[in-house]
């Protein structure tokens, strides 16, 4: 049987190749921990994103939650991440209520506009990249609060763009969804129609994750002595904003694929230098 660390790794390495290198760039003693965290969070966003049925996803996330919750051990993951938990005296509630958020994200009547969409991934982003911080330094979790709070929402909304045709094939990413009808209201109010292309919606998803990502520049230049490794992951958002600009159309084709090897150099380069790329 594979040993549950390992299998975290071997998790990343195949799903989410970002989170995937920084925990290799990460202080070895801190490895496991952070594969655990990120293979769990991982684990939750296919959950909420690739499958079809909603009450399917709810079903799996009440499984986690009540896991762990209770502190049962069974998967290779699970098991890992129990023990990560309780080494860092990580804060169960905060996975409670993670979970919690996921679920209620599933329909239709808790993400209705962006302010709704922020507030999710508050709730869930920038809580994992706290938890993130406390594995790293748990001395520093309040230095740590108000950067992750842009980075999870920039975080999030890189996400959301990088499997939109996922979202737009299955007509059943709810996040989209809402998005999609904010947007109808203000298109119609112009336009006396409900049609709105989708390349405007990527638009609007493509601002909002500017601001987030330079909101969260700001706040990690100004905050002294952080250790910025759970961090790490948003170096690769500017590259991706970037690609993005480049590519148009494109990035509604599910055969979109980035560059591993220029992903993996911008991740050395920011966890040598302590800084992240501008945009």
């Amino acid at each position: 049987m594979i040993e549950p660390y390992q299998y975290c790794l071997n998790f990343l390495q195949k799903n989410d190749y970002d989170h995937y290198i920084s925990v290799l760039l990460a202080p070895k003693n801190k490895r496991k921990d952070l594969a655990a965290l990120y293979a769990f969070n991982l684990e939750l966003f296919r959950i909420t994103h690739t499958l079809k049925e909603p009450l399917i996803s709810e079903i799996r996330l009440r499984w986690w939650h009540d896991t762990i919750e209770k502190g049962q051990t069974g998967s290779p993951l699970v098991t890992a991440l129990l023990k990560s938990i309780k080494r860092h005296s990580l804060p169960v509630e905060v996975f409670l209520h993670i979970c919690e958020t996921k679920i209620l994200s599933l329909y239709d009547h808790t993400i209705l506009n962006y302010k709704d969409l922020e507030n999710y991934y508050y709730n869930t982003e920038s809580l994992t990249i706290q938890l993130a911080c406390q594995i790293l330094e748990s001395k520093e979790i309040s230095a740590c609060i108000k950067p992750s709070l842009h980075a999870g929402v920039a975080q999030g909304l890189k996400n959301l763009i990088r499997y939109l045709p996922i979202g737009i094939q299955q007509r059943k990413q709810i996040i989209l969804q809402a998005i999609l009808q904010e947007e109808k209201e203000k298109y119609r109010m112009h336009t006396q129609t409900t049609e709105i292309p989708y390349s405007q919606v990527t638009s609007m998803i493509f601002a909002l994750t500017s601001k987030h990502y330079k909101s969260f520049i700001e706040a990690i230049e100004t905050t002294q002595n952080l250790r910025r490794g759970a961090f790490l992951p948003i170096a690769i958002i500017p590259f991706y904003l970037n690609t993005i600009k480049k590519i148009g159309k494109k990035i509604f084709e599910p055969t979109l694929k980035l560059s591993h090897l220029h992903r993996q150099f911008l991740l050395i380069r920011s966890a040598w230098t302590g800084k992240f790329p501008s945009y």
